[in-house]
């Protein structure tokens, strides 16, 4: 039950293909059926790329027995309270608590602007709609919950000890590698009211069962724990193993036809952009993406193309290797576990059965790799 952990997204550049295949929308109309071929492109029906064995091109590394640090996938105490703790934002009590101040691990409501230099920044302002935020742990505990807001470290600590109704100027320094470069390494003031505490629903074994058993087959406190400290714990072996895959194995070369796969693909989403904005591709590229020409825009994302392409050529060398395959029983246990439904049709007659099961073939070498490692 990975729901609270990950929330799968489409990407228009995928860095694994699960994560885009996870991210498919079921209510896309007859219309954008031919997606099915572009995606599985260049594959074949076993999910494999047509004409590459990729053991050609990668470098010999060995899998078997990866030794895994246990910073890297130990679940500490606090980041799995943190986990309950954003579990729990959907099943709260709306009763607002204005009388005592905040305390470290509260879930407040609060608006914020932010500025640099005084002028407001873009994405920096709640827009004054009201956000909620669990103060404390999550302030400097890394996560991958899209469903939660990510905020600058050191920003939500600064709420603790001021009251409701109170406005306060909450300093922060954005990092020199923040993803928007006009803010890297910028200092801003978030200008901040915090309007209420949200009291909790109060979490008893009676409200596990009552709630969480038809979802997670959860009947007590001690079995959520230990089922989602579990989970936690896969998720973080997973990104340890992609991780390794992606950069401590060399790729001696990558063939033009997985070259040219990647710009279609990327293509082909800001294509998307820019119908849903009534705009050619090249008008779409200069007036929202800042780039002169097509040609611009696959050179800039050539680094990341690449990376997608070798990882895959990777993932499958491991394939060929330990001789993995993908049957039918691999797609419904896919579907299942992943896309938390038993019918995969609607993947494969988006994206074609072809790159379906290069996805699904791309979990199976994680969970190869993962049941024969060492944690350390």
């Amino acid at each position: 039950m990975k729901k609270y952990i990950r929330l799968l997204a489409l990407f228009l550049v995928l860095f694994m293909s699960v994560i885009l295949l996870a991210g498919c929308d079921s209510n896309k109309d007859e219309s954008e059926d031919g997606l099915a071929s572009l995606y599985s492109e260049g594959i074949n029906d076993n999910g494999f790329l047509k004409g590459i064995k990729s053991l050609d091109y990668v470098e010999d590394f060995n899998y078997m027995g990866l030794e895994i640090p246990a910073d890297s996938h130990q679940v500490t105490d606090d980041y799995l309270q943190y986990q309950i703790d954003t579990l729990m934002t959907g099943y709260i009590s709306r009763i607002e608590i204005t009388d005592r101040a905040v305390a470290d691990g509260d879930t407040v409501n609060i608006d914020y602007e932010g500025k640099i230099n005084g002028a407001v920044f873009e994405g920096g302002s709640t827009m004054t709609v009201g956000v909620d935020v669990i103060v404390g742990a999550a302030d400097d505990t890394e996560t991958d919950d899209t469903d939660t807001l990510s905020f600058l470290d050191g920003f939500l600590e600064q709420l603790i000890g001021h009251m409701p109704g109170e406005k306060m100027d909450i300093e922060v320094t954005f990092p020199d590698d923040y993803d928007e470069e006009t803010l890297a390494g910028r200092d801003a003031v978030f200008e901040t009211t915090i309007n209420y505490i949200v009291e909790r629903e109060e979490l008893t074994d009676d409200f596990v069962a009552e709630n969480l058993s038809a979802t997670n087959g959860w009947t007590t406190i001690e079995e959520m724990k230990e089922d989602m400290r579990a989970d936690i714990q896969e998720d973080l072996v997973q990104q340890y193993i992609e991780q390794f895959l992606s950069t401590e194995v060399s790729v001696k070369s990558i063939p033009d036809s997985m070259m040219e796969y990647q710009e279609n693909i990327l293509l082909n989403g800001y294509l998307e952009l820019a119908d849903s904005n009534g705009l050619e591709l090249e008008a779409y590229l200069k007036e929202y993406e800042d780039f002169s020409s097509v040609e611009e825009c696959i050179a800039d994302a050539h680094d990341e193309l690449v990376e997608n392409a070798a990882y895959l050529l990777v993932i499958q060398a491991v394939a060929e290797d330990a001789g993995i395959s993908v049957n039918d029983d691999d797609l419904t246990k896919y579907s299942s576990e992943h896309l938390w439904e038993t019918d995969i049709s609607t993947q494969i007659d988006y994206y074609g059965l072809p790159y379906v099961k290069q996805s699904v073939l791309s979990q199976k070498v994680i969970d190869y790799i993962a049941e024969n490692s060492v944690f350390l």
